[in-house]
């Protein structure tokens, strides 16, 4: 085998794969554009006068994966000095996404 086959046999590899990583690139985005679509047709439930209200607090962290998170990090960036030790007192939501 010549070094120009070779040569050849490793372009024609590496275009294979450009090309099927390519089209698994184009199935995952027409995938991500069905499931989106079927979310956006799904009707939101009606808000309860209970659900409305705002959470504090432990429940708040618990409902709410974002406001755990929340928490956590301003705990580790507070105790980043040695020899302090931090309590969370109260947790409020602030501001909303919508």
């Amino acid at each position: 085998m010549e070094l120009t086959d070779m040569f050849i046999i490793t372009l024609a590899s590496m275009g294979l794969v450009f090309l099927i990583l390519t089209g698994l690139m184009y199935v995952i985005e027409l995938t991500a554009v069905l499931v989106n679509a079927s979310e956006k047709k799904a009707e939101p439930a009606p808000v309860s006068a209970q659900a409305a209200a705002p959470l504090t607090g432990q429940d708040l962290v618990d409902k709410d994966k974002h406001a755990k998170v929340a928490v956590i990090t301003a705990l580790s960036i507070a105790s980043q000095e040695e020899d302090k030790q931090f309590k969370i007192e109260k947790v409020e939501k602030v501001g909303s996404q919508k």
